[in-house]
Formats: C-alpha cells, sequence, structure tokens
C-alpha cells in the first residue's frame, strides 16, 4: 500500500503528533508499505525542508513546508507531491493549532480539500475543539463553537472514507457533528529498551539506594513530563506513602523530561511538603534509553492526563508498554459522558503492554484502510 501523511509540523522531537507520524510510517515502511510524509506547517523551518525517513534508504520521502507560505501555494506544492508518489490512501493527522496559533484556520477546508482528488482519504483526530465542557469558560466555548465549524468543513471538503480518533471522549464528540469514528488509541513513543546498568545504578544513588537488591524494599512512584498542579500528585503519595509503611517500604518520586517552569514549582512544593518521609528526584531531559530505563525502575506511574482523554496520552502508553500501573486523575468534567467513559477505560487501562508497542497499532492502522 502506497500511503502519503499529512500533518503540521515534523520536527523531530518538536511536535509529538509529527513524532507519532515518523514512528508510525516508520513501522509501515519496514513491513514493505510505501510511505511519503508531508508537514504543511511547520513553524520550525523557514523554507522547504527534505529529508529521509531512513537515512540509508532512497524510500520514505519526509517535506516540511514552512507555516507562512500562502495555502495557495501550500495546496499547488503539497498537490505536485501527492501526485508524483501516487498513493492509495492520504492520512490527515490532525491538530487544528498546528495551522493557527488560536485555533481558527479559516479556509483550512480549501487547502486540504484540495489535495485529495480521486483519492481515498483517512483522518486522525488528535485534537478537537475546544469548551466541549458544560464547566467550560465562556471564552473557550466561543473559540470551540467556531473550531467546530471549522472541523466539520474539513470533514466537509475531504470526504473522508475513513474518521478514527484517539479516545473514547472524541468519538462521543465527533457524533454531535453526526460524524462516525472508531478509535485507535496511541502507541509508546519511548520502545522499551536494553537494560542499562550503570544508569540504573547512577539513579539509585542519586535516590540513596545502595544496590539493585534492595528495590525489593521501595515504592518508586514517577511522572514523565510536565507537571500540572491540577493533577492532585500529593494525595496520591500520600496515598502510596501509607500503603507502603504498612508493608515496610520506602517511597521515592522520579520526575523525568520537559516539567516546565510551573512543574519545577511543584516539584518543588511537593518535595517541601513531603520530604523526607518521600525521597524526591527531578532527572530533567532524558534520551529515549534513559527514559526507558527510568520507567523500568517505577512501581506506579501518574498521569497529568485526565481520564475523559487517555487514549491520546503518549506518556501513559510508554508507561503501560513498559508494564507499569498508571494513576489517571478522574475529573467531573463532562456528567454526560462520564459513565460510558469509566466504563470504556476500565478496560482499556486493563489491555496487555503489547496493545501499546507501535507494530501492534500500525496493524489497526492497516486495519482501518482495508
Amino acid at each position: 500500500m502506497r500511503i502519503v501523511f499529512i500533518c503540521g509540523s515534523l520536527a523531530p522531537g518538536r511536535d509529538g503528533v509529527g513524532d507519532y507520524t515518523r514512528n508510525l510510517a516508520r513501522q509501515l515502511s519496514i513491513t514493505g508499505h510505501k510511505v511519503s510524509l508531508i508537514a504543511i506547517a511547520d513553524r520550525f523551518t523557514e523554507d522547504i525542508a527534505e529529508e529521509k525517513l531512513f537515512e540509508d534508504s532512497s524510500e520514505a520521502n519526509i517535506i516540511r513546508i514552512p507555516h507562512n507560505w500562502k495555502n495557495s501555494r501550500k495546496r499547488e506544492y503539497t498537490s505536485s507531491k501527492i501526485k508524483d508518489f501516487k498513493p492509495d490512501w492520504i492520512s490527515i493527522q490532525f491538530v487544528i493549532y498546528n495551522y493557527h496559533p488560536k485555533g481558527l484556520p479559516f479556509g483550512l477546508h480549501r487547502l486540504l480539500g484540495g489535495l485529495s482528488k480521486n483519492i481515498r482519504v483517512h483522518i486522525m483526530f488528535h485534537e478537537l475543539w475546544i469548551g466541549i465542557s458544560e464547566y467550560s469558560p465562556l471564552k473557550h466555548k466561543i473559540y470551540g463553537y467556531f473550531q467546530m465549524r471549522i472541523i466539520a468543513s474539513v470533514i466537509e471538503a475531504v470526504k473522508p472514507k475513513v474518521i478514527s480518533t484517539s479516545n473514547i471522549l472524541y468519538r462521543y464528540i465527533l457524533e454531535r457533528i453526526h460524524t462516525s469514528s472508531v478509535l485507535l488509541p496511541l502507541f509508546s513513543n519511548i520502545p522499551v529498551a536494553p537494560k542499562d546498568e550503570a544508569y540504573t545504578i547512577s539513579i539509585l544513588n542519586q535516590l540513596g539506594i545502595k544496590n539493585e537488591r534492595e528495590l525489593s524494599r521501595w515504592n518508586i512512584v514517577g511522572a514523565f513530563g510536565k507537571l500540572h498542579p491540577d493533577t492532585k500528585i500529593e494525595p496520591i503519595l500520600i496515598q502510596e506513602l501509607s500503603a507502603s509503611q504498612k508493608l515496610d517500604l520506602d517511597v521515592a518520586f522520579i520526575a523525568f523530561g520537559k516539567i516546565g517552569d510551573e512543574g519545577q514549582q511543584e516539584f518543588n512544593r511537593l518535595e517541601k511538603s513531603l520530604a523526607p518521609a518521600i525521597r524526591f528526584l527531578n532527572l530533567g531531559e532524558l534520551s529515549e534509553a534513559e527514559i526507558s530505563n527510568t520507567m523500568q525502575l517505577l512501581n506506579k506511574g501518574i498521569s497529568s492526563t485526565p481520564l475523559h482523554y487517555i487514549g491520546k496520552s503518549g506518556v501513559f502508553a510508554a508507561m503501560k508498554l513498559h508494564n507499569v500501573d498508571v494513576f489517571i486523575p478522574e475529573e467531573a468534567m463532562f456528567p454526560q459522558f462520564d459513565a460510558k467513559v469509566k466504563t470504556y477505560v476500565n478496560g482499556f487501562v486493563k489491555q496487555d503492554a503489547s496493545q501499546w508497542d507501535v507494530t501492534n497499532v500500525a496493524k489497526k492502522f492497516l486495519g482501518l484502510l482495508q
């Protein structure tokens, strides 16, 4: 099968959906499919940038078009590349904020609709409109109304054969605009790496743990990526501390990845509140292999993504692939959907770790296009 992927940005490590698309395309290419990737609004390049998905191959082109090109120029250039590639499918990996800083890309339907003449189209909605909760601020509801109209116009212009989304809430929300979709949860962008003994020992030393034999008397809880105060990490850690003390276990909390300025403040507050009963360690940004090795040390993980959106969380997918049990915030955000969402998620989170591997999701993706 020949597939062209369209997304906003493909700058490595700068856009989560761009990285997702690269990894999915790479897996498809490995299994014999022909892929081409085009970013049509890339904010990390000022001119056309071209590269290969694999350094040692002539296959799988990546083309990055600057975001400040006019839509007419983008459409003409992208259409010519699609025509040259002769795809069986176009897969649009959709995030509305890729196309306008406030998520209001009026005219996007003309750009995307002009790319797909006589070619079957799949749209993956990684994001929808804001303001969908009755608790949302009025400003979000106003912006969300226009975003909804833009998305509806894109669907009408593109006329996709298949629509998918990453989480159960979005499927229900799409039904509001009379649009059916299928679920395709994310895979982990962090593969399981071989164990690095030296790295593991360095982490244990920073926690004051003498050796790996002592790990059996520790409960290590971790959070990957941004730390949000709204996640209410403190009650989770207090709960873990109480349960661990009954089992004569010590507790440590590890933050790793880009936690952000707000996250650093929250980390400092938690440490001030809960240390020395709980040992704290902030590892900062790590390589993929180091992230994987850190996850292999965890007994529990904490997700900053609420239960309603959990299928779209790459952090959750990565922890599940690494066989880590994950605490998920349960906020009362959408009363009309709460019961349905919880029923689905209760089964979703119990799936085998292999369900979050790129090879498994790539098979599901291809199944949608059959």
